[in-house]
């Protein structure tokens, strides 16, 4: 009766875990723990498209540096998002300094993995690398590599986008000194509805042409 009431046990934890998103923050430069003030404006890059293996999903470029975007504006009051042509990071910080911006945020994508999650059982993945520069001094102030997975229990589709909210918003929460952002608290859902399972043409996952 015990053994059964353990395997139980183990069952019931591993569909929770299933249930669950997973996430994972990396210090890759500057302090984890150095604190930003919010009375200082906040330009936000717009990274390249990113994908997995040969498959690159359009607009994910564009969808990232949105969700930055809206993660800065819960403690900064300016922030903006840069032309989409600068990706040197010398051009962004002309750019942030031409804005009279107090902060750079660049971020890049370094994993985009779209999954049919309920057809496949398989978690999407997104990984992506954000920088915040101090614009005065052209210093690294943070550099971290932000990791997530969906959960593999869902009965819809589940996107690497609605993953964002949570992995940037709790990396900027530490260093804006300020309350993690909790998972339930996320203002966009990391699932699909069925009628929008079809990816719309703006952020279509294509292989790039030879």
């Amino acid at each position: 009766m015990a053994r059964l009431r353990i395997v139980g046990t183990l069952l019931v934890l591993l569909a929770l875990a299933a249930c669950s998103a997973k996430f994972h923050a990396a210090n890759v430069a500057g302090a984890p723990a150095a604190k930003l003030d919010p009375a200082k404006p906040v330009l936000v890059a717009v990274p390249a498209d990113g994908g997995y293996g040969d498959k690159i999903t359009v607009g994910s470029g564009y969808m990232t540096a949105e969700r930055t975007h809206r993660a800065f504006a819960r403690y900064a009051k300016d922030v903006r998002l840069a032309d989409a042509n600068l990706r040197e990071r010398d051009a962004l910080l002309d750019a942030a300094r031409r804005q009279g911006a107090g902060y750079l945020a660049i971020p890049t994508i370094m994993v985009w993995e779209p999954r049919f999650t309920p057809f496949t059982g398989r978690r999407s993945h997104v990984t992506v690398q954000l920088a915040v520069i101090d614009v005065a001094t052209g210093q690294d102030i943070s550099t971290v590599v932000l990791d997530g997975y969906s959960r593999k229990v869902t009965l819809a589709r589940t996107r690497p986008q609605g993953l964002l909210p949570h992995m940037i918003g709790n990396h900027l929460a530490v260093l804006y000194g300020a309350k993690p952002v909790d998972e339930d608290e996320e203002t966009e859902p990391e699932t699909e509805s069925p009628q929008d399972m079809a990816p719309p043409a703006s952020a279509a996952t294509t292989s790039p042409k030879n």
